[in-house]
């Protein structure tokens, strides 16, 4: 640990030196460093590398491979009355809470990690409005990313309706 401590104290202060050394540089001169002219070329060219921006890895960028369920089960809350209800629902059902109309077309789920999490396509719909209060995917373990946004009512996505085999087996 003070290793590492001690590695970051020397590249900022090094870093201080750096940017010291190019506010009093006189203009019209090169900015090329050698490391056998400029003994601090080795510092300067960490901290530009630390500085530059990092590719994402092809780990970072895989997508999880998903699986279509059957359907899914939806959270409910009417936030003036304080009821709570678990909508259990098929592909293509619509169900009815308060003024609300819910539409599930579908229920994604990751193949390694079944019940992990889930990614729904919803349609919902307040019965005193024309436009549809929320259309889109929301997604089990970020709720907030995209969420309905309603005075009165909130709903989100618990789980999709995985086969049993699935989640004993782990997929």
């Amino acid at each position: 640990m003070r290793v590492i401590a001690g590695l970051l104290i020397a590249l900022l202060t090094t870093g201080i030196a750096v940017a010291q050394d190019v506010k009093t540089a006189p203009l019209g001169t090169s900015q090329q460093n050698n490391s056998t002219e400029d003994p601090d070329a080795t510092a300067r060219a960490i901290l530009r590398q630390l500085r530059a921006p990092r590719a994402p890895s092809v780990e970072e960028t895989r997508q999880p491979v998903v699986k279509e369920a059957d359907g899914g089960v939806l959270r409910a809350l009417d936030m003036m009355t304080g009821r709570l209800e678990d909508l259990k629902m098929k592909n293509g059902e619509t169900v009815e809470f308060g003024r609300l109309t819910i539409t599930l077309r579908e229920c994604r789920y990751p193949i390694d990690n079944p019940s992990g999490d889930a990614f729904a396509y919803l349609t919902i719909r307040d019965k005193r409005d024309s436009e549809p209060k929320f259309k889109g995917w929301m997604i089990a373990s970020s709720p907030a990313l995209s969420a309905m946004d309603h005075p009165r009512y909130d709903v989100w996505v618990l789980r999709c309706n995985i086969p049993e085999a699935e989640t004993s087996s782990g997929g």
